[in-house]
């Protein structure tokens, strides 16, 4: 995930861009991605960030089962992004977060409460079950409008799973660079692509989706090479 980000935050960083629209499979790890951007310019920017999805349970499973572990598992995190009284044994994600380095993070779930609260930074979450808040525009269009005043820009990034070609997120993947993410091996150096079917050994025997997580490990397709959090 580390590889992903950094070779997204280089092209992020240079701010050629204002909407990201990824699409992958289930499982993939593209919800745990879009999350991690939105944590770095929550907490080395501190930026103001909407964590985005379209139902309640999609905003707490997020925030509870993706926002919150990545950010208390890492006391330097932790001490930028949560407030000292912040409770994880909370059933529901906060709707809107204060952090201590000036940040501010909320977590919509609907259509008038995405548009409502708007903030510089969108990361969205199944962006193709978004709503479509009337015949003329859609909610990412209206968070765009809503957003433009802010002085360094809006940027969104949405993922969702491929879906049919009438939504938003269909019709800017299809209109879109159709890049792909490739990083390089710390080992050899030559990119590949990190998720994918040539780089990802070992989970093909797991039983479950959470043995599967477990026993995943990333290889270099090129030289072979196990890469690990070392």
């Amino acid at each position: 995930q580390r590889l992903i980000a950094d070779a997204m935050q280089d092209h992020a960083g240079e701010r050629e861009w204002r909407r990201c629209f990824l699409s992958a499979g289930s499982q993939s790890g593209k919800t745990f991605f879009v999350v991690m951007f939105g944590i770095y310019h929550l907490a080395e920017l501190a930026d103001e960030v909407q964590i985005a999805a379209p139902a309640k349970t999609t905003r707490d499973s997020v925030g509870k089962g993706k926002f919150e572990p990545m950010v208390s598992k890492s006391p330097g995190l932790a001490r930028r992004v949560l407030p000292g009284n912040y409770k994880l044994s909370n059933k529901e994600i906060d709707f809107r977060i204060e952090c201590p380095n000036g940040g501010k993070v909320t977590f919509p779930f609907s259509g008038d409460s995405m548009v409502s609260y708007p903030a510089r930074i969108t990361v969205g979450t199944e962006a193709a079950k978004m709503p479509t808040l009337s015949k003329t525009s859609d909610m990412i269009s209206q968070l765009q409008a809503r957003a433009d005043g802010y002085a360094d820009g809006w940027a969104g990034i949405f993922e969702s799973t491929p879906s049919g070609k009438s939504t938003r997120h269909a019709q800017e993947m299809e209109a879109g660079t159709c890049s792909t993410i490739v990083c390089p091996c710390p080992h050899c150096g030559d990119e590949f692509e990190p998720g994918g079917q040539d780089s990802m050994k070992g989970w093909q025997d797991a039983e479950t989706k959470e043995r599967a997580g477990v026993m995943v490990t990333m290889v270099c397709p090129h030289c072979g090479t196990i890469i690990d959090e070392s």
